[in-house]
């Protein structure tokens, strides 16, 4: 799972819609009201679907069909369906990134890291089968972002961890091997492998990861 080294830790990627800025501020506020109520739509017909049918069934038109949109609506907002089922589970994490930032900002980092690894493996475990799928579509991506529309920026996941590191690594309490953004990737990637992989409880997933990466990292 490759991710740029270059991406904005705790900031989600959003795609923008360009619009005329000739337009009056009620016209724009409109049709950004209207944008957002076809997204919720959206993601609520995929995720109901991905749940009820699976990711591998459930196709784009007839998210598109249960959602009331045309597919080319869904197509070019987010490309593919793994881009679609990467929204849904980033709609569902997007809080991850606020309590990171607190939990940054006030705790040393090794708490941090414990409490968001906990926080991380609830919502993928609470979403296997959406993570799972989520998941092959990441490894499948190789190179950096390009698009707006890349699954990887669309769900950053090692984002949050990332902007925790960075503080530590700032502060002189831990040593990343390499960048805080490639580091949170590696670690991020080895949460949802054991979260995928075995039937345990999200924190015991978490615990496991934590207990085997902080004791690299914690500067002696």
């Amino acid at each position: 799972m490759a991710y740029s080294s270059s991406s904005e830790a705790l900031n989600c990627t959003t795609m923008t819609v360009r619009v005329p800025q000739d337009l009056p501020e009620w016209r724009l506020r409109a049709g950004a009201t209207r944008r957002a109520r076809s997204e919720d739509k959206i993601l609520g017909a995929a995720l109901q679907l991905f749940e009820q049918v699976g990711f591998d069934q459930a196709s784009v038109e007839s998210v598109a069909f249960h959602a009331g949109v045309g597919p080319a609506t869904i197509y070019q907002r987010y490309g593919t369906k793994g881009a679609l089922a990467a929204a849904v589970l980033a709609k569902k994490a997007a809080f991850l990134n606020k309590a990171a930032l607190k939990d940054a900002s006030t705790l040393p980092v090794s708490l941090a890291v414990q409490r968001h690894l906990r926080r991380a493996a609830k919502v993928i475990t609470d979403n296997r089968v959406l993570a799972r799928a989520v998941f092959v579509v990441f490894s499948k991506t190789e190179g950096p972002p390009v698009d707006s529309r890349d699954p990887r920026l669309i769900f950053p996941l090692p984002a949050p961890l990332a902007g925790i590191l960075q503080v530590g690594v700032d502060n002189g309490e831990i040593e990343c091997p390499t960048t805080a953004i490639d580091t949170a990737a590696s670690v991020t990637s080895m949460l949802m492998v054991r979260i995928i992989a075995r039937n345990e409880s999200p924190q015991a997933s978490a615990d496991f990861v934590y207990n085997t990466v902080m004791k690299g990292l914690m500067v002696r």
